[in-house]
């Protein structure tokens, strides 16, 4: 069994390295996007750092900004990259900077090779299935969405409005039914080739470059023409919980025993100020120390432990006394 990582980053250099260099010790091989937008030398030293490292490649840069199509181009430069490489993986397994392994390295290995065929990648119906907590969802593909929404929002608030109100909405890609699903997949390399060779379509390309937040959408949607659907495991390998207000968690040192009780391999997003917890996960991953068994068909399934204790404790611990705050004119 030959797994390739595709790891696309950005930001602290630090990070980017420390996870490639844990992942390639144990074999695997893995291919970086590093944001053209980084600031200074970082994508140097990175690359200096792994230039005598046949394990790790690194793909073409483009600018990557939220939700926009750069997010699915620095994807796809990766497995071009792989491809080039030749390395010939059974399964890509995609991951960002902020992601960290949670169980052996061992572990991921057999999993893959027990269940090898299967594609494991979160992908609903977008039409028929409310998958978005809060904001658009079918509107994704419906209208253009020409500028980065976090960068210029009033701007595309303006775009969107408009359009709604001309009733300028749009029908999705000619043949296709748009599935949504979270960003962080584990695909075959068969497959992942076929999605490539749909990816050369520029009709196709020019649809899902104005489409918001394409990354949950493409690789979601195309899956869906390649392979039959009862290969697809409606799951992702990476383990990511969020607030009520839909804001990603952030694991610390504290979270170890849980993330380590959790059916999944990846988690994210790891704390830029933790590398402690980086440290204690490091001795799991090359087989130094045991997490807790877990059933093949419970991976990709999130526990309740975390949501209950939030939820009993989201008034304080017991015993202690909440702060009041007057709020009078005074």
């Amino acid at each position: 069994m030959k797994i390739s990582f595709a790891l696309v980053a950005h930001g602290n250099f630090v990070f980017a390295a420390r996870l490639i260099r844990i992942i390639t010790s144990q074999g695997h091989s893995i291919a970086v996007h590093y944001d053209l937008k980084s600031p200074g030398n970082s994508y140097g030293q990175l690359t200096d750092k792994f230039a005598a490292n046949n394990r790790v490649r690194f793909a073409k840069r483009v600018e990557v900004g939220w939700g926009q199509w750069g997010v699915v181009q620095a994807t796809l430069n990766c497995l071009d990259e792989i491809d080039e490489a030749a390395w010939e993986p059974d399964y890509v397994y995609l991951i960002s900077g902020a992601d960290y392994p949670i169980r052996a390295s061992r572990q991921l290995v057999d999993f893959l090779t027990h269940n090898c065929g299967d594609e494991f990648i979160e992908s609903v119906p977008s039409d028929t299935v409310k998958w978005v907590k809060t904001g658009p969802q079918r509107e994704r593909y419906q209208y253009h969405w020409p500028f980065n929404w976090r960068e210029r929002p009033h701007l595309t608030e303006f775009v969107f409005k408009a359009q709604r109100t001309l009733r300028l909405n749009r029908k999705f890609v000619d043949g296709m039914t748009p599935w949504i699903g979270s960003q962080w997949w584990t695909l075959s390399w068969p497959t992942l080739q076929k999605i490539r060779s749909l990816a050369r379509d520029p009709k196709l390309i020019k649809f899902f470059k104005t489409v918001l937040v394409p990354d949950e959408l493409f690789f979601q949607t195309l899956v869906r023409y390649v392979v039959p659907h009862e290969k697809i495991i409606n799951c992702s390998l990476t383990l990511s919980q969020f607030t009520d207000y839909g804001y990603p968690i952030n694991y610390h040192r504290d979270h170890l025993e849980h993330l380590i009780r959790q059916p999944f391999f990846m988690a994210r997003k790891i704390s830029p100020h933790s590398d402690g917890l980086r440290a204690a996960l490091d001795e799991y991953w090359i087989g130094a120390k045991t997490t807790t068994p877990f059933a093949y068909q419970h991976v990709g399934i999130v526990s309740r432990e975390y949501e209950d204790w939030r939820l009993a404790y989201r008034n304080g611990l017991p015993g202690l006394s909440r702060a009041t705050v007057d709020w009078g004119t005074s």
